[in-house]
């Protein structure tokens, strides 16, 4: 099976986001049946801008993750964008 290519950063992180997402779905459910659930979104830090507006779209596992209240995605704050000394 071939790993598909992404053409851009963007379509990079929104693929590695997709997954992401799947694996948050994934503990929460777990994390559900054992008693512990979390009522608010997991929030994915994300630093670029064109993959924050192709998250809010449609058509993967993030945009309904997004949808359904289980995720969230949010740009970094610029106070961690700092260079190690």
């Amino acid at each position: 099976m071939m790993k598909p290519t992404a053409h851009s950063t963007a379509e990079a992180e929104l693929m590695a986001a997709d997954e992401l997402a799947r694996n948050i779905a994934w503990l929460r459910t777990l994390f559900k049946e054992i008693g512990i659930e979390q009522t608010e979104p997991t929030v994915m830090y994300k630093d670029n801008e064109a993959f924050i507006k192709i998250s809010e779209g449609g058509g993967s596992f993030l945009c309904g993750c997004i949808g359904a209240g289980r995720c969230a995605c949010s740009p970094f704050s610029p106070l961690w964008r700092v260079a190690p000394a």
